[in-house]
């Protein structure tokens, strides 16, 4: 299942573990700059850490889309991030009720 804005694709699928995983995926020509890249994935996989709470385990990969590289600043895409983690847990809540 996605989620998806202009400055991420987040991409989320329920795991048989309790814990939850994520990946980041930083193209090259998304962000030329090694630095750049890095700084990115700091800052979704500390988003992820300290705003994703999920009481079942939930894989997640956050795919990087150009915007985000050009954004005017972090909290932008910090926002953004804590859309998606809110909507993945809205999403997994509500299946998780009907199915049981």
């Amino acid at each position: 299942t996605t989620s998806e804005d202009k400055f991420f694709a987040v991409f989320y699928a329920p795991n048989k573990t309790p814990t939850s995983r994520i990946g980041v995926s930083v193209a090259k020509r998304v962000a030329n700059k090694a630095t750049k890249r890095n700084k990115l994935k700091r800052l979704i996989k500390s988003s992820f850490l300290s705003d994703f709470q999920c009481e079942n385990g939930t894989d997640v990969v956050v795919r990087v889309k150009h915007q985000a590289s050009r954004a005017a600043n972090d909290k932008i895409l910090l926002k953004s991030l804590v859309n998606h983690w809110q909507k993945i847990v809205g999403r997994s809540t509500t299946k998780s009720k009907t199915s049981g």
